[in-house]
Protein backbone atom coordinates (compact mmCIF):
# COMPACT_ATOMS: atom_id res chain seq x y z
CA UNK A 1 0.00 0.00 0.00
CA UNK A 2 0.77 3.42 -0.52
CA UNK A 3 0.00 6.21 1.65
CA UNK A 4 1.18 10.01 0.91
CA UNK A 5 3.54 11.52 3.85
CA UNK A 6 1.41 12.82 6.67
CA UNK A 7 2.23 14.30 10.34
CA UNK A 8 -0.07 13.35 13.61
CA UNK A 9 -1.60 17.01 15.01
CA UNK A 10 -2.69 20.33 13.40
CA UNK A 11 0.82 21.83 12.36
CA UNK A 12 1.83 25.41 10.88
CA UNK A 13 3.34 26.04 7.17
CA UNK A 14 7.02 26.79 8.98
CA UNK A 15 6.47 22.95 10.32
CA UNK A 16 5.75 21.29 6.95
CA UNK A 17 9.12 23.83 5.53
CA UNK A 18 10.54 21.96 8.55
CA UNK A 19 9.51 18.79 7.66
CA UNK A 20 10.75 18.93 3.77
CA UNK A 21 14.12 20.63 5.34
CA UNK A 22 14.14 17.31 7.35
CA UNK A 23 13.56 14.94 4.12
CA UNK A 24 15.88 16.41 1.97
CA UNK A 25 13.84 18.46 -0.13
CA UNK A 26 15.06 22.40 -0.73
CA UNK A 27 13.46 23.33 -4.05
CA UNK A 28 9.68 23.68 -3.44
CA UNK A 29 6.31 25.61 -2.95
CA UNK A 30 3.79 24.99 -0.03
CA UNK A 31 0.32 26.20 -0.17
CA UNK A 32 -2.48 25.61 2.49
CA UNK A 33 -5.85 23.87 1.38
CA UNK A 34 -9.28 24.12 2.17
CA UNK A 35 -9.44 22.72 5.79
CA UNK A 36 -11.99 19.59 5.75
CA UNK A 37 -14.13 17.57 7.77
CA UNK A 38 -13.97 13.10 6.62
CA UNK A 39 -16.55 11.31 8.85
CA UNK A 40 -15.84 7.90 9.86
CA UNK A 41 -18.35 5.54 11.59
CA UNK A 42 -17.24 5.83 14.61
CA UNK A 43 -14.70 9.16 14.46
CA UNK A 44 -14.59 12.78 12.88
CA UNK A 45 -11.35 13.79 11.59
CA UNK A 46 -10.84 18.06 10.82
CA UNK A 47 -8.13 18.09 8.95
CA UNK A 48 -5.68 20.58 7.87
CA UNK A 49 -4.09 20.49 4.30
CA UNK A 50 -1.04 21.45 2.37
CA UNK A 51 0.05 21.62 -1.29
CA UNK A 52 3.62 20.79 -1.32
CA UNK A 53 4.80 21.53 -4.80
CA UNK A 54 8.69 19.96 -5.63
CA UNK A 55 10.80 21.81 -8.13
CA UNK A 56 13.61 19.00 -8.15
CA UNK A 57 13.45 15.78 -9.54
CA UNK A 58 13.21 12.79 -6.58
CA UNK A 59 16.18 10.21 -6.76
CA UNK A 60 15.69 7.60 -4.40
CA UNK A 61 13.60 9.33 -1.88
CA UNK A 62 10.46 7.44 -2.12
CA UNK A 63 9.92 3.76 -2.75
CA UNK A 64 7.20 2.31 -4.64
CA UNK A 65 7.18 -1.46 -3.50
CA UNK A 66 4.75 -4.10 -5.08
CA UNK A 67 4.28 -7.27 -4.20
CA UNK A 68 4.02 -9.85 -6.97
CA UNK A 69 1.37 -13.17 -6.61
Amino acid sequence: MYEFPTIDGHIKAQDVIQYMLEHGETSFHISLMEESIYLFSHVEWQMIGYHVKLYQKLENKLSFITKKI
